[in-house]
């Protein structure tokens, strides 16, 4: 879309349309050009994979029949944004224009339509985040005296 004169740009959209079309037939993913993806993201057993977002961010893992996109078809705009590091499960949907933070990880199957804030966990539909559990306290083994 970089190319200005309509005239010129013509062929390559048309290069670019049976092309995407190709690749969403053969891979089942569906990325569409407007969506700035940033370096290393992972597409870990694609398949299934619908990522309309604003942007995705470096280093992010995403597994198979993930969907980002609008949550009203009222508001077309209403896209995520997807932080950088992020860990997103089997299956799982975010909706709407919401921010999922740095280093966050959604769980599988979740639902996330609030924003995400960095380094969380969340889980379930609608998503929620999950308490951190403190290290567990493994008592010291005691050494008896021998008498």
């Amino acid at each position: 879309m970089s190319v200005k004169p309509r005239l010129l740009r013509a062929p390559f959209s048309v290069v670019y349309k049976v092309a995407y079309r190709l690749s969403k037939w053969a891979t089942g993913i569906d990325l569409p050009y407007t969506v700035e993806v940033g370096r290393r993201v992972r597409l870990d057993h694609f398949c299934g994979m619908i990522l309309v977002a604003k942007s995705i961010g470096d280093e992010t893992v995403i597994r198979q029949n993930t969907t980002f996109g609008i949550a009203k078809t009222s508001d077309t705009s209403a896209r995520p944004v997807i932080g950088k590091g992020v860990d997103i499960g089997v299956g799982a949907v975010v909706l709407g224009a919401i921010h999922v933070g740095d280093n966050a990880t959604i769980g599988a199957n979740s639902v996330v339509v609030t924003d995400v804030p960095a380094g969380a966990t969340v889980v379930g539909a609608p998503a929620r985040p999950i308490k951190k559990r403190d290290a567990i306290h493994k008592p010291e083994l005691s050494v008896r005296k021998q008498a």
